[in-house]
């Protein structure tokens, strides 16, 4: 049931007196021994069963022990530096060193020392480089898994590590799934973000739900608590417009969701200002707790900001139970923000429990080729083979809708057995600013004009359009996939 393995640099130093030059995690040849004089042991063999994960880079020591020495992180540290230096970003890097816990200390006096210099290390070496983005803390298991996903996504290997190892092929689809066994599946999807413009946002969801009911179709939308409860309070009839139009309801989190570490990195918590990245797991789970139960406080908050405190509302509903109490429904899906793999699992927990099915993964590719039921964090990953935001594509599509659709098609990977899952992302406001966040040096020149405005719905409609009129495309939202997951699952046990 293994399916990670480590710490063969120390006896593969002693035995070839090399030092482990090992960044990328492999899978190991299908054998019972390793015999580390025999370099095929380092080949990866997708027939095996065992993930490799190294560490130790370019070191010649294999230990960290503080009990006589306050410098014994200097190895690992000049280790961590060559491996940061020689990483490959087309790879998944990764890196660890090791102590023994009879080396936390015999007496007081020594467990004190050893304590001190791991409080220096994390603080003046590790912390620094988690802030800057250059690490992430992970445990085996979670290297594993991702290292996992990266080769999925790559259709380097077929094995026993598949979550689901069912092959998906069209005549499986057509005969478990859908028997409409479309080519493409196309996913339309809203983030409603601008809290600063309710009118402004209200007249684009209506605009957008004009053309989606025009052609039939319906689209996700992902809405925040703050952005709702502005609409809720000044324009509640497109919110009834979009319960009677049967939308896919979601949810995502934006600036000042403490979630959103790239912008946001302080919270409350309990009673005073706390360093987000300075609590526990647990105490990030119940944290975010709180701010997907109460409503988060937006006033005062600008991107400039740096030192902000992000806070909430206690007594008043805010985050995804308000989303879920307005519409009548758990949202299906939600959006993330987050660079942290702690702060991230923390989050994705807490919605998993509040009733969400599935979170989005990425807008742009990555599902598996073979099987695009993949689960993760407990919570379905919405499928993703291609897509792209749609302003994205307005300048170079010269605002022709066809283009864009053109372009869309395009990006399609090709060679798959199962049909494509694809998704076009639009904001509220792309259709009338430049930005849905509001600092002092934006005024109206961060507002399209009347005559932008109207060539961005024109190009989107005209996209829309030509999206329906290619053949084998059917559109779907976040539920249809949910049900599709239920049929895989009733068809493989």
């Amino acid at each position: 049931g293994f399916t990670t393995m480590t710490s063969v640099e120390k006896p593969y130093y002693r035995v070839t007196h090399n030092p482990p030059r090992w960044l990328h995690p492999w899978i190991l040849p299908p054998v019972s021994m390793l015999d580390l004089r025999d370099d095929a042991w380092q080949s990866h063999d997708p027939s095996g069963t065992i993930v490799y994960l190294p560490g130790w880079y370019l070191s010649q020591e294999f230990e960290v022990d503080c009990r006589k020495n306050m410098n014994c992180f200097e190895a690992a540290t000049k280790s961590l530096e060559k491996a940061l230096a020689d990483s490959d970003e087309d790879h998944i890097n990764v890196w660890w060193v090791s102590s023994h816990l009879y080396q936390s200390g015999g007496t007081e006096e020594e467990t004190s020392r050893v304590l001190q210099a791991y409080e220096h290390w994390f603080t003046e070496v590790m912390d620094p480089l988690v802030r800057e983005g250059k690490i992430i803390w992970m445990t085996f298991d979670e290297m594993t898994e991702i290292y996992l996903k990266w080769e999925k996504a790559r259709q380097r290997y077929e094995s026993r590590f598949d979550a689901q190892d069912t092959k998906i092929d069209h005549e499986f689809w057509k005969r478990y799934i859908d028997p409409d066994d479309p080519q493409f599946y196309v996913y339309f999807a809203v983030n409603v973000n601008d809290y600063y413009d309710p009118d402004l946002c209200a007249e684009t969801l209506n605009r957008l739900l004009d053309i989606y009911t025009k052609y039939g179709v319906r689209a996700d939308f992902y809405f925040t608590g703050p952005v709702l409860k502005a609409l809720v309070e000044t324009h509640p009839e497109v919110i009834e417009r979009i319960k009677d139009e049967n939308m896919g309801i979601n949810y995502h989190i934006r600036p000042p969701h403490p979630a959103c570490d790239s912008s946001i990195s302080q919270a409350y918590y309990k009673g005073k200002c706390r360093r987000i990245q300075d609590l526990s797991y647990e105490e990030k789970v119940d944290l975010l707790e709180k701010f997907e139960s109460f409503a988060l406080i937006t006033e005062g908050y600008s991107p400039d900001k740096k030192d902000f405190c992000s806070t909430y509302r206690e007594g008043e509903v805010g985050g995804y139970d308000y989303v879920k109490e307005v519409f009548g429904v758990a949202p299906v899906i939600s959006g993330l923000n987050t660079r942290d793999e702690d702060l991230k699992r923390a989050e994705l927990e807490v919605l998993r429990r509040k009733g969400l099915r599935m979170y989005i993964a990425s807008h742009t590719g990555g599902t598996n080729p073979m099987n695009p039921f993949e689960v993760s964090y407990g919570l379905l990953e919405r499928p993703s083979d291609f897509g792209f935001p749609f302003a994205s594509k307005l300048k170079e599509a010269s605002y022709n809708g066809e283009k864009i659709a053109e372009i869309f098609f395009k990006s399609a990977p090709s060679g798959y057995e199962r049909p494509l899952f694809g998704g076009i992302l639009v904001h509220d406001y792309d259709f009338f600013k430049k930005s849905w966040l509001r600092t002092p040096l934006m005024g109206e020149e961060n507002y399209y004009t009347e005559e932008e405005r109207e060539r961005r719905f024109q190009a989107y409609e005209e996209m829309v359009r030509a999206v329906l009129s290619r053949p084998g495309v059917k559109v779907i939202t976040g539920e249809d996939f949910v049900e599709m997951y239920e049929k895989y699952l009733a068809a493989t046990g």
